[in-house]
Order: structure tokens, then sequence, then C-alpha cells
């Protein structure tokens, strides 16, 4: 199949990840609220940041 761009065919829009990225946030703090680790959180907040910056 040499004339399929496999990058682009395979490439994920940015804007899908920040919103999963928001929708996993919102889903967890509703869900665990307060109880949610602060680990969690940190590591929500870099991803975050990874995908603006990409």
């Amino acid at each position: 199949l040499p004339d399929i761009n496999w990058d682009e065919l395979m490439s994920v829009p940015k804007d899908y990840w920040l919103n999963d990225a928001k929708e996993t946030r919102q889903f967890l703090e509703e869900q665990v609220g307060p109880d949610l680790p602060a680990e969690v959180r940190a590591e929500m907040d870099a991803q975050e940041e990874r995908i603006y910056k990409a």
C-alpha cells in the first residue's frame, strides 16, 4: 500500500488528547474526590503539560 500516508493515518489530533485528559481528570475528581492521591494529580498535571507542549 505505497500510497498510504501512515503517519497521518495513525496520528491522533492534539485536541483529542487534551479532551481525553480533561475527561479523565473530571471523572477521577468526581469519583474519588479528595481521596485522589497527590501523585496521581501530579501525573495528570504533567500529562496535560506534555500535551500542550506537543
